[in-house]
């Protein structure tokens, strides 16, 4: 019997970090097949990504996934539980039999399995200790980090237990399999030749025009035209006027009464999205908590999306594997957008808000979201 391990990703950008990761879930798990559950146009930090999610996908197959399924941006853009719980859901509903992410190497398996069944199971002790040290300042991920007493280990480790956590309290059988990352931390803004460099150090040299192609050798193909790198400074003029637009910021998804405020009072004068964060934030708040608030102001997006109702097919390349799944699968798989219209209302938008963007940087015209064509890799 065929056995699928499932990947939660966003390839922003796909790096060789990344092919390691494949291949390491594959050979861990003993998995005879691997599919990539992968955010869309945003993700998670609340922010665009820097590729289309139809690039990073095709990436991701030449590397050894046999299949990519993206997420709606109510999910790729919520906090760590809604990304975790929505992904783990749709695993599982496709029938995987294993799910794999990436973590620190001060962390091991059993840690994570007991950080994730605490937060599962969340006690009154628990909870008040959380809160008690928010009234400190400090935000939720850093005052739940330091009650697991995981406040030192990174924000991969603490995803991973967001993962065990779902899958407890979901009641979701599938063997977890975390793969200890190699190269550069998550956060490191350098590139290093002698080792795998970070998404955020790609991000930056690709941003800040200052990278090559050796930056994307995973792809090893020739330029379709689609691979030009966005980031969040090219949003801006859009987000403000979005803002600006709304009378009712409270409505948003993380945008309470008091991020709202601080955004009415702001005069919008900024040279860069960093820059208006920034401004915006407070102590009790991280950073990716006013950038998601921003960006679900932006994306028209008022409550996360933790069900996973039918699973949205991007890209495969192994027919095998996807006749299995279409046999497995307690849900509609989507390979045709545009038969699909009403359930994929808010990824057709985050799509012509990202093409929007795309065209006026570039003058390249990427494909309607309903137009665009599944990709399949031979």
């Amino acid at each position: 019997m065929m056995k699928i391990c499932g990947i939660t990703a966003e390839y922003n950008p796909f790096h060789k970090g990344h092919a390691y990761h494949l291949a390491e879930a594959k050979r861990q798990s003993g998995a005879d097949a691997l599919i990539v559950v992968m955010s869309g146009h945003f993700v998670q930090r609340g922010e665009p990504a820097v590729f289309n999610p139809y690039e990073r996908a095709r990436d991701a197959l030449m590397a050894g996934a046999d299949a990519v399924f993206m997420m709606p941006p109510e999910a790729s853009t919520s906090s760590a539980e809604g990304f975790a719980e929505y992904s783990t859901g749709l695993m599982d509903k496709l029938g995987c039999d294993a799910v794999s992410c990436g973590v620190e190497p001060e962390m091991n398996r059993d840690r994570i399995i007991e950080s994730g069944e605490m937060l599962a199971e969340e006690t009154e002790e628990f909870g008040r200790q959380i809160r008690n040290l928010m009234k400190t300042g400090i935000s939720y991920p850093l005052a739940a980090a330091k009650t697991l007493g995981t406040e030192q280990l990174g924000p991969n480790a603490l995803l991973a237990a967001e993962y065990v956590k779902a899958m407890k309290r979901n009641k979701i059988n599938m063997e977890f399999v975390p793969v200890v990352r190699t190269g550069s931390a998550y956060n490191d803004t350098e590139i290093h030749p002698d080792e795998y460099p970070s998404a955020t150090a790609l991000r930056k040299a690709l941003l800040e025009e200052n990278a090559d192609g050796t930056l994307r050798c995973e792809a090893e193909r020739a330029s379709s035209g689609f691979c030009r790198p966005l980031g969040p400074d090219d949003f801006l003029p859009e987000i403000i006027n979005s803002i600006r637009r709304s009378k009712d910021l409270e409505q948003y998804l993380d945008c309470d009464a008091a991020i709202a405020s601080r955004l009415r009072k702001s005069e919008f004068r900024y040279r860069t999205y960093e820059e208006m964060v920034k401004d915006i934030k407070t102590r009790e708040y991280t950073y990716t908590r006013i950038s998601r608030a921003i960006i679900h102001i932006f994306l028209e997006i008022c409550e996360r999306k933790v069900k996973a109702d039918s699973a949205h097919l991007i890209g495969f390349r192994n027919t095998e594997v996807l006749s299995e799944l279409k046999r497995r699968a307690a849900v509609p798989i989507i390979s045709k957008a545009a038969d699909y219209k009403e359930a994929l209302e808010s990824s057709a938008r985050a799509a012509d808000l990202y093409n929007q963007v795309y065209w006026k940087k570039y003058a390249v015209e990427l494909p309607g979201f309903f137009r665009q064509n599944i990709l399949q890799i031979r």
